[in-house]
């Protein structure tokens, strides 16, 4: 999701400044998901670039960020260098905020990473909207929700500031609200009058600016539920509105994902039985609803649970478990898919905004196996010491390890060294010595981190050789010199739905094996087994047919044609090879939802042919 390392940090967390070898948190310097979304905006249709800074806008003005869309929809909003996601806020009262860092537009750390420079970093700024027929008497506010840090682990200083901006009628914005640097809070409810007549003119704007040192994604705040309309008042901060708080969990566990031929060998050993779904409820008073989640693979319903005449307690969160008694159903072929919809339904009491009321989760099984949910939220390494990391992998069966995929956070300092890729049938237990026990079977020198272009993009190192090991191992790298080889780290890994260090995974640089301290889990992931897919996005045909996509680019479906086989199974995958949609077979596939860029659709017909061609969405 994001990147770049410095080494100098007099800023950061105490860790940072001793010399002292441990394990650590790297902040971020990139944006991937920014950069590749605003690479290929230039190629979308005007439809989807959104209003120009002259369309103008009516009352009321509203969003809760809840389509994920990477960046602001541009319709409302006019500038992109906040970041849409639903990862780094805690207990937001809806599905996805908008997050303010020290990333720009383009995913890059402003001023180039100087500690010494602090300034204006990332911009909010909705459209001109028109004011006019308005006059004080008609009581017009904006409120949003706020929360500083979130799930970023470093705290805010006191210098540090949100600042929100009214424009007035001469061209000048006027500082109207500010939050100077806080610890980590819930979210709270900011409230301004928009009552001065030098505001009600037609082409009034508002925008938040966050200031802080150039130093990357380290600091952040982050802006949810925006509402602005007339006829409010100062205590008008509760709305008729229940919301889905967080995307759905995996279906297994403890992996994310498991190789297809895996789990279908035992399915039951990895399906989770429960899941934990937190409701925003941002009413005064408590609501009665239907709470439902479901599940499907590519051949039918896998397991569904309903909650009817549920309580939610007034404006708050409230916690409720499902278990939907999941069966996975087997198919012959080498990959499948769960997809994961959590819903609420039968509201009592009002339902202002239906969008916010699911959420969804597509989980890709192929190969490989996952820990983590494919979101860097900052970067993990070994700091002032050479040393080695291990990452322990329990399968269901012995198998061969064809590789490892990894996602390797980009640095400032660059990487200058090269990392052997080691793969070990055992290591030592914690803190005993660990050159006679450790076995390690395979290690290959890869050079320096491949850094790739792709939302959170994973590179595969292949191993020459195909190399079996029993069911349980270890993957990881050892670094002969002293620096921070930044894999991506997920910060939203849980163990037993608790926030911790996965247990699964060690570093050594004193001769003994130590249970890694770091809240999260890296981004590594063995490939076993056969080496379909190696990478969704480099299929080839398996026959030659010629069969066409319309239209493309398309909007909200698309039709298949030309195709003289029985279809099997159609797949649509992102650019950085993660399933986004499948399809049963019909006359229409539909778009909604999806993202604007360009994808990957993969079709496999029932003799075993794979075919493929890109489609760009509008």
């Amino acid at each position: 999701m994001k990147l770049r390392i410095v080494l100098f940090w007099g800023v950061l967390l105490g860790l940072f400044c001793t010399g002292k070898a441990q394990e650590t948190y790297l902040p971020l310097y990139k944006n991937i998901q920014l950069q590749y979304f605003l690479n290929h905006r230039a190629q979308l249709s005007p439809h989807f670039q959104g209003k120009s800074g002259n369309d103008t806008l009516t009352l009321p003005f509203f969003d809760d960020f809840s389509e994920l869309s990477v960046v602001p929809n541009q319709s409302l909003w006019v500038d992109s260098s906040v970041f849409i996601n639903a990862d780094f806020p805690i207990n937001p009262p809806s599905l996805g905020v908008a997050t303010f860092d020290g990333l720009d537009s383009y995913g890059n750390a402003y001023g180039k990473v100087d500690a010494n420079i602090f300034g204006q970093a990332d911009t909010l700024t909705s459209h001109p909207i028109n004011l006019s027929p308005f006059n004080p008497g008609d009581s017009i506010y904006l409120s949003f929700y706020y929360q500083a840090q979130g799930r970023s682990f470093e705290p805010l200083a006191s210098s540090d500031s949100l600042v929100l901006q009214f424009k007035n009628k001469f061209n000048a914005w006027v500082t109207v609200w500010v939050s100077p640097g806080i610890a980590q809070e819930d979210f709270k409810i900011a409230m301004l009058p928009v009552s001065d007549t030098s505001y009600l003119h037609p082409s009034f704007q508002f925008r938040w600016v966050n200031y802080q040192l150039y130093i990357g994604n380290l600091k952040q705040w982050h802006i949810d539920y925006v509402y602005m309309n007339q006829g409010r008042n100062i205590n008008d901060r509760f709305f008729q509105d229940q919301a889905i708080v967080y995307l759905p969990k995996s279906p297994f566990q403890p992996y994310t994902q498991v190789p297809w031929n895996h789990l279908k060998q035992n399915p039951a050993s990895y399906l989770r039985s429960s899941f934990p779904i937190s409701v925003s409820n941002l009413s005064t008073t408590g609501e009665t609803f239907t709470i439902s989640m479901s599940a499907n693979d590519p051949t039918d319903n896998i397991g569904s649970a309903s909650l009817g005449g549920q309580s939610l307690a007034a404006n708050g969160i409230s916690e409720f478990t499902l278990s939907p008694n999941l069966n996975i159903f087997s198919n012959p072929f080498d990959s499948s898919y769960v997809r994961v919809v959590s819903r609420l339904s039968d509201i009592l009491g009002g339902n202002d905004v239906r969008q916010n009321d699911s959420a969804e989760r597509i989980v890709e099984l192929a190969n490989y196996y996952a820990y983590d949910d494919g979101t860097a939220e900052t970067g993990y390494g070994i700091r002032n010491s050479s040393g080695s990391v291990a990452y322990g992998f329990q399968m269901e069966q012995a198998d061969s390890i064809r590789g490892i995929w990894i996602h390797f956070t980009q640095a400032e300092a660059p990487v200058t060294f090269g990392l052997a890729l080691n793969l070990w049938q055992v290591i030592a237990p914690p803190y005993t010595p660990s050159s006679s026990i450790d076995q390690l079977i395979y290690s290959k020198q890869v050079g320096l981190p491949v850094y790739t272009d792709s939302i959170n993009g994973f590179h595969l190192y292949l191993f020459d050789s195909a190399i079996y090991v029993d069911k349980h191992f270890y993957i990881g790298w050892t670094q002969i010199s002293s620096f921070l080889a930044n894999v991506g780290m997920d910060l939203n890994y849980t163990y037993n739905d608790s926030f911790m260090p996965n247990p699964n995974a060690f570093y050594n640089v004193h001769g003994e094996w130590v249970p890694s301290g770091v809240s999260g889990t890296m981004m590594m992931r063995p490939v076993v087994g056969k080496m379909w897919p190696l990478d969704p996005l480099s299929i080839k045909s398996a026959v030659k047919k010629e069969f066409r996509v319309y239209p493309n680019p398309a909007h909200k479906s698309f039709h298949l044609d030309g195709l003289d086989e029985e279809i099997s199974q159609i797949d649509l995958y992102d650019m950085s090879g993660r399933i986004q949609r499948s399809y049963f077979i019909s006359e229409s596939y539909s778009l909604e939802g999806l993202v604007p860029g360009i994808y990957l659709l993969r079709i496999r017909t029932t003799n075993g042919a794979q075919l493929s061609k890109k489609l760009m969405i509008e």
